[in-house]
């Protein structure tokens, strides 16, 4: 399995990487893009304070654990962090990110075709780890 670096998926994805910024902070991009979640330190969280299901997604090495997508980033960022884990809105994908208790960073691009730029990088990290990042749980939407 090959670590997977933030820059070289945004690389993959054919997406210019236009910021990043500590979770939790609201960025000024409210164009279409990608984003990538990365645990910011080099340790792991502590996973026997989550559910085994969950524990078993955890992928030893890899700091990018969630990739997502937006019609307008800074719109579906304060989405992700306004959401409650466990409610289905206002972003229930990449929830799980929530109970790691660990500071993140997001790191963005613009792209029109989010879709499949999204996709793209998804593929590149499913052919490094040999899974979906942590909490990516279903694989990227075929349509906007």
């Amino acid at each position: 399995m090959a670590k997977l670096s933030v820059q070289k998926l945004f690389e993959t994805a054919r997406v210019p990487l236009g910021g990043r910024a500590p979770w939790n902070t609201t960025i000024s991009e409210q164009g279409s893009g990608v984003y990538v979640l990365t645990l910011r330190g080099a340790k792991q969280p502590a996973l026997n304070k989550l559910s085994r299901a969950t524990a078993s997604r955890w992928i030893r090495g890899q700091d990018v654990i969630y990739i997502g997508r937006g019609k307008n980033l800074r719109r579906r960022l304060q989405q992700f962090y306004r959401h409650k884990h466990g409610r289905s809105s206002p972003h229930r994908g990449g929830q799980d990110v929530l109970l790691l208790k660990r500071k993140m960073t997001v790191h963005w691009g613009k792209v029109d075709d989010y879709v499949a730029a999204e996709r793209r990088m998804m593929e590149a990290f499913e052919a490094a780890a040999d899974s979906k990042p942590f909490a990516n749980r279903v694989r990227a939407a075929k349509a906007a």
